[in-house]
């Protein structure tokens, strides 16, 4: 994944309210793996 891709990503996730921060965004992303305590803001950008 690119850094340009999960800037835009993570950017677009915290305008709707997602609270995780960018390298927790880069870790659903490429990893599949949900953030201890943020399941929902791992389904919002699956």
């Amino acid at each position: 994944m690119s850094n340009e891709m999960l800037t835009i990503t993570y950017s677009s996730n915290a305008i709707e309210g997602n609270t995780l921060t960018e390298s927790e965004t880069k870790v659903v992303l490429e990893n599949g793996i949900t953030v201890s305590g943020k399941r929902n803001e791992f389904v919002k950008i699956r």
